[in-house]
């Protein structure tokens, strides 16, 4: 085997990984898909409605907590059945009041203020163990898992329980319905890719319940499946997910339980947010190993498609690009044009959307590739921060519109 047999085929494996996973793999699904349904469509009458406990951590929200309780208190599921734990990771500003307030006018709320900062992890395993001693796990007690700046539909609460009336359901997510949208920022490009996402993982659940891990901000799951997180860990709703796959549960999206979301706007906000979860990804990709590896079956291969393979892809593309750079010295002149057009692609547009931006022109193609290559840098030094160690969870809300 000569060397530039060994250089082609890293240079194709990173541009037809990429077209795999972002392209061919979802046209798949959705044939694959086509016209199968997995849960009932409503809970069955007669059946007990199970209790649902709502576990919330939240940190310095206070410019969304009175929303966030108002739509809370018009959820459209039993009083007596709908209990509300609220965790605050030492919070510095009026979120501890007003969860406070809230509390004591409602029935069915407990509030813990948190004094050491420890991350969201923790605070989930807390609010998880007290909603357990009051009311044990089983299938008739669901957690929903949600956001502070995470605004419901008064349906959302009803419509996720129906979907467990499938036994073999063991985790299930809401419909993200992103709001906000500006020319002059990342927003319209954040918007398309949530309900691309949304669309592939409707109908990954579609196919026998291997959903690739919910929406973080409004997702519920069987209080039987839930399992402690690791302290350290960053990314909650994706290692929740593995442990019901792991339990034998199985994980859908219901579309009718529509949950509403202000997109992230400035670029930069959104990378710190994708770097975070980026560190978070391979936590997990390295922890769930055997679940997505080999990709024989079902799950394994929606896993690897999905999730594993798209972690993957900065450090792929990098090797693409230095691949051809050494075919281009080595004397294949067409790679050299390869190796340009990839810097073009990923630097050049990029640099040249900020131009234009500055002077108050906004190209969605453009943005989409700025936002595209934004996202995979945040991820490949998410990778670099999951290589150096990661101690805490701690997290900071993050900037929207």
């Amino acid at each position: 085997m000569n060397g530039s047999f060994v250089f082609l085929t890293l240079f194709w494996l990173g541009i037809l990984a990429t077209l795999y996973s972002y392209v061919l793999y979802p046209a798949l699904i959705d044939l694959l898909a086509r016209d199968k349904r997995f849960w009932p469509e409503h809970w069955p009458e007669g059946r007990p409605l199970p209790r649902v406990t709502l576990l919330m951590a939240v940190h310095n929200e206070e410019a969304v907590l009175p929303d966030k309780f108002a739509r809370l208190d018009e959820l459209d599921y039993p009083p007596e059945l709908l209990h509300i734990y609220i965790g605050s990771d030492a919070s510095t500003d009026a979120t501890n009041a007003l969860s406070e307030a809230y509390a004591a006018e409602r029935g069915q709320v407990r509030f813990f203020a948190f004094r050491q900062r420890r991350g969201k992890a923790s605070i989930l395993n807390d609010l998880a163990k007290a909603a357990i001693a009051d009311c044990p796990a089983g299938p008739q007690h669901i957690f929903l898992i949600t956001d502070a700046n995470v605004m419901p539909e008064p349906n959302a609460v009803r419509e996720l329980v129906a979907t467990y009336a499938h036994p073999e359901i063991g985790l299930a997510e809401a419909r993200l319905i992103p709001l906000g949208r500006r020319y002059d920022g990342i927003s319209r490009s954040e918007r398309e890719y949530i309900r691309r996402e949304a669309r592939l993982k409707y109908r990954e659940g579609l196919l026998g319940g291997v959903m690739a891990g919910p929406f973080g901000g409004w997702y519920s799951l069987r209080s039987d499946f839930f399992c402690p997180i690791p302290p350290h860990h960053l990314v909650d709703d994706f290692y929740l997910a593995m442990c019901v796959f792991e339990r034998g549960g199985k994980a859908v999206a219901n579309l009718d339980a529509r949950v509403y979301e202000t997109v992230s706007h400035e670029i930069g906000e959104e990378f710190k947010r994708k770097l975070r979860i980026g560190a978070g990804n391979y936590q997990n990709l390295f922890r769930f190993w055997r679940m997505w590896f080999p990709p024989f079956n079902l799950r394994a291969w929606v896993l690897f498609s999905h999730k594993v393979l798209r972690w993957l892809i900065p450090l792929l593309l990098l090797l693409s690009f230095a691949s051809a750079v050494v075919l281009w010295w080595m004397g294949m002149s067409l790679y050299g044009w390869a190796a340009l057009g990839m810097l073009l692609l990923f630097a050049g547009l990029p640099l040249l959307d900020m131009l234009l931006n500055a002077l108050g022109i906004h190209v969605l193609l453009l943005r989409n590739v700025h936002y595209f290559t934004a996202m995979n840098a945040a991820l490949l030094l998410g990778f670099l921060r999951y290589l150096r160690g990661i101690k805490q969870g701690v997290w900071q809300p993050t900037k929207r519109i």
